[in-house]
């Protein structure tokens, strides 16, 4: 496939002899830049060409040039210190560079890896946590193994018993994951990850059992293993009979296609079910517009990997499954919608915030994430509302009582059903069996006193109550984890005849972390569907504060 847009490969490659990670890694500091001779340093060299794969890589089959699109120079820093390790164990990627790890910098199927993070971050942004991470995990896997199998790199061990494992040119742990068999014992650990949702090897991290206690960010290099496994059924060569299901390879090329439009669709807060959809219904329309190659038979044997590896199921452990999001409207009804917002709109957004409820920056606008990329954990379109405030970052003059009101202020109608339905996601602070973090929902009537709307929920209400050593009494609210988004709904019509207002009130452990997400709140009746034509959507008053 030839290139569109100019050929940008550009390398720069720092060698820290033993100093500490440093971001600037410019030409003139370079060990080795595009053009360049080799130089005595192995890894420099190698580095230099794993780079150079990976660009080929993105450029020839996905018509991208570099992380960011735009042919972002790629930098790589060898010999790298962190302050823990001299040099640093495991590679990754870090806003605009790619730190190699001692004895990594042999893999080119793990450069294209931390490469593919970066791209990551420049599409969907998922979130590096649950199921968003073991996707973001999987994504980098697949495009590693993608490049590793249609590339040659000198030095890389590539021999055919390699095939499909991950990091196998890694001294250290060599390898590290297998695509084709994910359950196969792996890496210096000997871990197994699953390749099916419902796989004993599913991984149930001390997150998912005490939110307070994170464990590979909720087991994102284990659970990748779904998404590995239901990648190798769909790209690699010849026919796989796996979990009742037989799947036909349909190659890389068109296999890239389909995962690289997948990864520039999914929401930040994905999980596996939106990547089945994703892979279904992307496949359907590449084959519809005779994209690549791509046909209806390609796409039967996506749905069939997508079926094998139970993608749509919720993990067996109830202790790792998402809760599922409240419903909508009654069976036989539909929605017509009085007020909405869904967070896209910092700058002119219905809210007023205090504390540490805020609406996250777009890309590169906050000195204090300045040195990574950063978006919001949305779980529809690109932004949300959070109340969150990363480990290096606490400040204990931050307030821990956060409010985020909306502005929106609702005339409730009298003789219908009313709802306030919000997708949100929480990872509240939980130690020894105390919660130490809680998301409560208020209202207030008429411009009265704020009230506790605990009582208005039906469906995925409060969940338990704070610890009194918090100091904020014990009142029940949202409490734990929901391992990524969920639904939540009330019922206001016993409020209707009434201008009513809301708020999120966000109560944070002053020695520990808690995060509290919204996404897509709503407010709507429910009516008969074949009155729905006529219903008409009031409008909104807004009221300051």
């Amino acid at each position: 496939m030839r290139i569109a847009r100019p050929h940008s490969l550009y390398r720069v490659i720092c060698d820290l002899k033993g100093k500490e990670i440093s971001t600037g890694c410019t030409p003139a500091k370079a060990a080795r830049v595009e053009g360049g001779p080799p130089v005595e340093l192995a890894d420099v060299n190698q580095t230099y060409d794993n780079l150079g794969a990976a660009y080929n890589f993105f450029a020839k089959y996905l018509n991208r040039d570099s992380v960011d699109g735009k042919g972002m120079p790629l930098k790589a820093l060898v010999e790298a210190c962190d302050g823990l390790n001299c040099p640093v164990k495991s590679s990754f990627w870090a806003n605009d560079y790619f730190v190699v790890a001692a004895d990594a910098a042999a893999g080119d199927d793990i450069t294209t890896h931390e490469l593919t993070h970066g791209i990551t971050d420049y599409t969907s942004n998922l979130a590096y946590t649950f199921q968003s991470g073991a996707i973001n995990e999987s994504m980098s896997d697949i495009f590693g193994e993608f490049e590793d199998q249609v590339t040659a790199v000198p030095g890389s061990n590539d021999q055919p018993h390699n095939d499909w494992l991950f990091g196998e040119d890694e001294a250290q742990y060599q390898p590290v994951r297998s695509l084709a068999d994910p359950t196969r014992a792996m890496g210096r650990n000997g871990y197994r990850s699953p390749d099916r949702m419902h796989s004993p090897y599913y991984f149930v991290s001390a997150a998912d059992i005490n939110p307070g206690s994170p464990d590979d960010s909720g087991g994102v290099h284990y659970n990748s293993g779904v998404g590995n496994k239901a990648a190798w059924l769909i790209a690699a060569p010849g026919t796989h009979v796996f979990n009742g299901q037989r799947v036909t390879g349909i190659g890389i090329p068109k296999a890239a296609r389909i995962y690289y439009r997948v990864l520039q669709t999914l929401p930040s807060a994905a999980n596996y079910p939106d990547l089945a959809t994703a892979l279904t219904t992307t496949c359907a329309h590449l084959s519809a517009t005779r994209t690549a190659g791509i046909t209806a038979t390609d796409c039967l044997q996506v749905q069939r990997a997508v079926t094998a590896t139970e993608m749509r199921l919720p993990p067996l452990s109830p202790a790792a499954a998402l809760v599922p999001p409240a419903p909508v409207c009654p069976t036989g009804t539909s929605a017509t919608v009085l007020a909405a917002d869904g967070f896209e709109h910092a700058d002119t957004g219905p809210w007023t915030v205090t504390g540490q409820w805020r609406y996250p920056p777009a890309q590169g606008t906050d000195p204090a994430y300045s040195d990574i990329q950063y978006h919001s954990y949305a779980r529809e379109g690109k932004r949300s509302l959070e109340s969150y405030t990363p480990t290096d970052l606490i400040d204990p003059a931050l307030p821990r009582r956060s409010i985020a009101t909306w502005k929106t202020t609702l005339a409730v109608p009298a003789g219908t059903t009313t709802y306030l339905r919000f997708q949100q996601a929480r990872l509240m602070s939980v130690d020894k069996g105390k919660n130490l973090g809680a998301g409560y929902v208020q209202y207030r009537l008429d411009g009265g006193q704020w009230q506790d709307a605990g009582k208005l929920f039906t469906d995925n209400g409060y969940t338990g109550a704070l610890a009194k050593s918090t100091g904020y009494g014990t009142t029940k609210g949202f409490t734990g984890s929901t391992h990524g988004y969920t639904a939540s709904r009330m019922n206001l019509t016993p409020l209707a005849g009434h201008q009513v207002q809301i708020r999120f009130v966000s109560v944070i452990d002053k020695e520990y972390v808690s995060a509290w997400w919204l996404d897509d709140v709503r407010a709507y009746t429910c009516a008969p569907a074949d009155q729905v034509f006529v219903a008409r959507p009031s409008r909104p008053t807004l009221q300051a504060g």
